[in-house]
């Protein structure tokens, strides 16, 4: 009897450990196909917004890598991003000053003056943009 009831138990105990992991397994192939999912969606909405505000050539852009190693350098410098302010307002660098493209050589003073600023502000006198 007592051999039974031991052999009882292991079989409730692997029938509900069996359970869980089924259960679990489960959950996380839902949550793996919502992730799929966001990320199909999040991608389609950005190709529809680049296509829609047709970015700048390649040429005229710098790489995050680029970039990163500007701010691991610790160089002054001034990020201009040149997106509308659409784009700008949906997510941008931190410090980043938003003059959109085509209103750069309207704001050639205004630029001037930020290089400027920041060469004062870091005794020196190349600041790159």
């Amino acid at each position: 009897m007592k051999r039974s009831v031991n052999s009882l138990i292991k079989m409730i105990v692997f029938f509900v450990l069996s359970f869980i992991l089924i259960y679990y397994y489960k959950q996380e192939n839902e949550d793996t196909k919502l992730v799929s999912k966001f990320q199909q969606q999040y991608q389609d909405t950005l190709n529809n917004y680049q296509q829609k505000f047709s970015l700048i050539s390649d040429d005229d852009r710098i790489t995050c890598e680029e970039y990163n190693e500007i701010l691991k350098s610790n160089k002054p410098h001034i990020l201009i991003d040149v997106r509308p302010p659409e784009a700008f307002q949906i997510g941008s660098l931190p410090n980043a000053i938003n003059i959109p493209k085509v209103e750069l050589l309207s704001n050639i003073e205004r630029i001037k003056e930020l290089l400027n600023k920041k060469a004062e502000e870091n005794n020196t006198n190349e600041v790159p943009c």
